[in-house]
């Protein structure tokens, strides 16, 4: 019978590969979200849409990123995980 090799797991930076995706995503997801952040501001800002346009659009657009980082936080506290 021979014997076969242990299995490496993979790694990067000295990290598990799906510990160091985890970090990735979570990383770029809120990276996205700010610069969606600044997207919404810019196009106020070139609409000359005021206060309250701004506030309006930042409510209504954010509304939808909002849903990204609620999400994970409701599955916790349901124990959904």
């Amino acid at each position: 019978m021979v014997e076969q090799p242990p299995v490496m797991q993979e790694r990067v930076f000295g990290m598990p590969l799906a510990d160091f995706e985890a970090l990735l995503t979570e990383v770029l997801v809120a990276a996205l979200i700010l610069y969606m952040c600044y997207v919404i501001w810019k196009i106020g800002r070139h609409s000359k849409a005021g206060r309250f346009g701004m506030t309006v659009l930042f409510v209504v657009l954010g509304l939808g990123m909002l849903g990204v980082v609620v999400k994970p936080i409701i599955a916790k506290v349901l124990g959904i995980d």
